[in-house]
């Protein structure tokens, strides 16, 4: 009798502990996708209008990651802030400014960058 008892004490408490475990991944994934849904809405209006033929007015800068860099998973970090370097970096070698006005040359570069990040911020 004293035995099923503690059996049954020990299946509560792994069972309270699982569910715990399982929450908190829960709650982790929702506050990713709360502060990547604007990141992501950002970069395809970006592409989309990078396809038009225009350059976008509303890029993002480092800063605007670091939210998302906070919530990302460790194993995955180091290859996001790269591609964050590498998108901001490609923001100034897609064109030039010339009589005042930006004329966008090659926006193949700023496109395959977006697309590399939004990979990372993709809907969990």
């Amino acid at each position: 009798m004293e035995l099923s008892i503690a059996v049954d004490v020990l299946i509560f408490l792994g069972g309270l502990f699982i569910g715990n475990r399982l929450t908190l991944a829960n709650e982790r994934r929702k506050e990713f996708n709360e502060v990547a849904e604007p990141l992501f809405k950002s970069l395809e209006l970006q592409r989309r209008t990078l396809e038009e033929g225009s350059f976008p007015i509303n890029v993002l800068s480092e800063n605007d990651f670091i939210e998302a860099q906070r919530r990302i998973k460790f194993n995955q970090r180091r290859g996001f802030t790269t591609k964050i370097t590498e998108y901001v970096l490609a923001q100034n070698q897609c064109g030039e400014y010339r009589e005042g006005i930006y004329k966008l040359e090659n926006p193949e570069i700023l496109i395959s960058r977006i697309e590399e990040l939004t990979k990372y911020l993709s809907h969990k």
